[in-house]
């Protein structure tokens, strides 16, 4: 069994039509013989254009499912947090689980999200400094908010170890688990700067929780987006890391490494065999 794994599209922000490249991105899975295709967050800035993609993607592909969670940027628009916590379509995978049939692998998919604990191991503010910096300069600031910041990350982390408990329930504590989030899971990838609206700015990438869940339950995979800096497959402890970006092609940033989306998509696409 092959599986793929991607993050951070931003089609919308990159100019592209993703309905163009659909079949394009299909046909390279094909090539590859991926069955199974999952994007952890940024696909649009808008939630609905996301489900359309996939709905899209799900009814021309004939060899390959494909998946995604939410990141910040599709909770921008078309969505508020409880339709966010709703199973949207089958193939939205945020607090869900999906075991992987004819293989001991099961999916663990949640959006993620931040408590400022990452900016806390250096900076010595508040959390309303961070609040205020969020609500001034971050694209979150327009994300719809009923709960406060480490509220919202305390209910994630509750969310994964539950669906965790579901897959090491009685008949399946053997099971491999493969995390999907979009948020950062762990400090160990934040690289602190001389720069402090970027210091400040990593309160809102992820939280050090996750990574300490992470520990605790020993999981074998964890792929996750956000960050826009591609790293290789990384193991700390039990756990390999995966995280290839494909990120932004604009006047301001300029993240990719070739001229052309598909040759960047197939180049970040990170695709590894289970069985």
């Amino acid at each position: 069994m092959r599986i793929a794994f991607a993050s951070d599209l931003h089609f919308d922000v990159n100019q592209l039509d993703a309905k163009k490249l659909i079949q394009q991105q299909i046909d390279f899975l094909n090539r590859q013989e991926v069955d199974y295709f999952f994007v952890t967050g940024d696909t649009f800035n808008d939630f609905n254009k996301t489900l359309e993609y996939f709905e899209q993607f799900n009814n021309l592909a004939r060899n390959t499912k494909a998946y995604f969670i939410a990141g910040n940027h599709d909770m921008v628009r078309g969505v508020k947090y409880y339709q966010l916590e709703e199973p949207q379509s089958k193939y939205y995978l945020h607090h869900k689980t999906l075991l992987i049939p004819d293989t001991n692998f099961a999916i663990v998919g949640n959006n993620g999200w931040y408590d400022y604990s990452f900016a806390k191991t250096r900076l010595n503010l508040t959390d309303n400094d961070y609040y205020h910096f969020k609500q001034t300069y971050w694209v979150d600031a327009v994300i719809d908010a009923p709960l406060s910041d480490r509220e919202r990350f305390d209910r994630t982390l509750a969310q994964i170890e539950e669906s965790i408990e579901q897959v090491q329930a009685v008949g399946q504590s053997n099971r491999h688990i493969i995390l999907l989030t979009h948020f950062v899971p762990r400090l160990e990838f934040i690289k602190f700067t001389d720069y402090e609206k970027w210091n400040i700015s990593t309160a809102m990438l992820g939280g050090v929780g996750l990574g300490e869940l992470i520990d605790r339950y020993q999981l074998d995979y964890v792929d996750f987006g956000h960050l826009h800096i591609r790293t290789p497959d990384t193991q700390i402890g039990q756990t390999t890391y995966l995280h290839q970006p494909l990120g932004y092609r604009t006047k301001r940033r300029h993240e990719w490494e070739n001229a052309d989306f598909m040759t960047e998509f197939m180049q970040t696409t990170k695709i590894i065999e289970i069985n």
